[in-house]
């Protein structure tokens, strides 16, 4: 008596390779999912460090009575202290310099009138937290090239909005 022929076990090559070209469909889907989503989210997380930051710095005016100024370039911001000779800026601390992630840009306007922004930050503050408790009114404007700009709004009484710019008709 004969056995019956065993049938084969396993997969063919065939279905191995529909197996993986749709696990790495799905795996692209995912990942261009992931990085809309991640880049968003890091655009409003720099957006409302910014906004914290200028918060603090307004609060340590008022605190220490000594006006804190704002010094932005195109990819970054920093801090400063007014002292009598000057403003000096803050090089370490919670104030400290911060450069914002590779495809990010940051404009920054005045009463309405965009400041142009050198690729360091400059001397002389773009905006100021005075001890008084008052700052100069701007609209910071992170963005990218793929996402709405993040807004960052402060208004003379020293308060700080931040918001997603809406696309305009």
């Amino acid at each position: 008596m004969r056995n019956p022929p065993i049938p084969p076990r396993g997969v063919s090559l065939i279905e191995l390779l529909v197996a993986v070209a749709i696990i790495a469909a799905l795996y692209g889907a995912i990942v261009v999912a992931v990085d809309a989503v991640g880049g968003a989210r890091s655009l409003e997380r720099e957006g409302q460090r910014f906004a914290g930051l200028v918060e603090l710095a307004c609060e340590r005016a008022e605190i220490t009575g000594r006006d804190h100024g704002i010094h932005v370039s195109r990819d970054r911001y920093g801090f400063s202290t007014a002292t009598l000779d000057g403003w000096r800026l803050e090089t370490a601390g919670d104030l400290r310099p911060r450069e914002l992630p590779s495809g990010f840009v940051l404009a920054f306007e005045r009463e309405g009138t965009e400041a142009e922004l050198e690729e360091e930050n400059t001397d002389a503050p773009q905006a100021a937290c005075f001890a008084s408790g008052e700052l100069t009114p701007f609209v910071a404007t992170i963005s990218t090239a793929e996402l709405a700009p993040y807004e960052i709004e402060g208004a003379i009484d020293g308060a700080v909005e931040t918001r997603v710019r809406e696309a305009g008709p």
